[in-house]
């Protein structure tokens, strides 16, 4: 259980950084940039998108059980 959970969070961590053209995922406050650059953070978005994967596997297994 614990490796499919990395999985899906390193994946969903891939695909947020991507779609929001970023190479570095970080908490909130983890990181301060001095010279200006734009330090975002995309928590929040990674969460939602492991909820989202973790919600739609269960839905699976529940539609095979039946």
């Amino acid at each position: 259980l614990m490796v499919r959970m990395n999985t899906r969070i390193q994946d969903a961590v891939q695909s947020v950084a991507a779609a929001e053209n970023r190479d570095m995922v970080t908490r909130k406050d983890d990181i301060t940039d001095r010279q200006g650059r734009d330090v975002t953070d995309l928590t929040d978005k990674v969460a939602k998108k492991v909820a989202k994967k973790v919600v739609k596997s269960a839905k699976k297994a529940k539609a095979v059980k039946k």
